[in-house]
């Protein structure tokens, strides 16, 4: 990620950290994070399937040091699940 990006989201200018209250975070550039996702597929008819995934994924380096973060935890999990129709 380069520096404009990841000042965009994960760094907090003076004015951003004075409104939420978090400390100000200069954001630098490089490997925002790290995960796995493991994803499966049924089809209930030749039209329909059911998707859903489930994955981990770990903020790192400067990313991981935003005060958003500090906040919560680096590491998190997720899980999706969706519908999907062919025509």
């Amino acid at each position: 990620m380069g520096d404009s990006s990841a000042q965009t989201y994960s760094g907090f200018t003076a004015a951003g950290a004075a409104a939420s209250g978090l400390a100000a975070h200069d954001a630098a550039s490089g490997l925002r994070d790290a995960g796995v996702t493991l994803g499966a597929s049924f089809n209930i008819t030749a039209r329909t399937a059911v998707t859903g995934a489930i994955g981990y994924r770990k903020f790192l380096g400067s990313a991981a040091d935003s005060p958003v973060v500090a906040v919560g935890d680096s590491g998190q999990m997720f899980a999706t699940v969706g519908l999907n129709f062919s025509f």
